[in-house]
């Protein structure tokens, strides 16, 4: 694009969404409420972005170590399954306050269903929401078996962890949610990034390998089943 603004052969052009006439004012800062900054500059404003970034950039302001715990709360639960790396649960109250993380690391599948058993019975969540990819199936039918709560399995393909990840963007940006201090879920947050690929025009959303982003899946599964 830029490459050719001093050329006598090629034009270059810049239109955003603010150049089109069919698209309200209104329809724009309903679309900006709802997305992540970073897609807001690059897919509405045309602005050219790194090709990789980190994406979390508000989240130690929505650190919250004692959320108020009240009569009637209810709370929700999300595991993300691990088989190199770690399994982990996430449980937060409806106000979308994390209240616990708990981490299994090295255990084979049996003892990790007792274990989650037994942490979930502290809580009583509404739903717990499971990856279902890879191990996932498995395990969450022997959890169904070892507790009475509502089991959501989901599919992890890449349009959805896009949509998973840009809502917990949306909340860290707008403080709709809290998370604990914990050193792992804010080491991951950190190093957590995005790749865009120009070819396909897709955003990936990870952790570089060797890293992992157990704790950050688990805490978008978390928001998506308080959501």
């Amino acid at each position: 694009y830029l490459g050719f603004e001093d050329s006598n052969t090629y034009k270059n052009f810049f239109i955003n969404i603010f150049s089109n006439p069919m698209v309200s004012k209104d329809e724009i800062d309903e679309i900006k409420k709802v997305i992540p900054d970073r897609v807001w500059k690059q897919e509405y404003l045309a602005e050219f972005l790194d090709g990789q970034g980190i994406v979390f950039t508000n989240f130690r302001q929505c650190i919250n170590n004692t959320p108020e715990k009240r009569q009637g709360d209810v709370y929700y639960a999300a595991i993300d399954w691990g088989k190199t790396d770690s399994t982990v649960l996430t449980v937060m109250n409806q106000r979308k306050e994390v209240v616990d993380i708990y981490r299994l690391t090295n255990l084979d599948y049996t003892l990790q269903i007792k274990l989650l058993a037994e942490h979930l019975n502290l809580w009583k969540p509404k739903v717990v929401v499971c990856e279902e990819n890879s191990m996932g199936t498995v395990c969450i039918e022997l959890l169904k078996k070892a507790v009475p709560y509502k089991i959501k399995a989901v599919t992890l393909t890449n349009s959805l962890k896009k949509e998973l990840v840009e809502a917990l963007i949306v909340a860290f940006e707008s403080s709709s949610i809290t998370i604990l201090d914990n050193p792992i879920l804010l080491n991951e947050l950190s190093i957590f990034s995005c790749e865009y690929n120009p070819k396909t025009q897709n955003i990936y959303y990870g952790a570089k390998s060797p890293l992992h982003d157990d704790t950050v899946c688990s805490l978008f599964y978390c928001l998506y089943a308080a959501s």
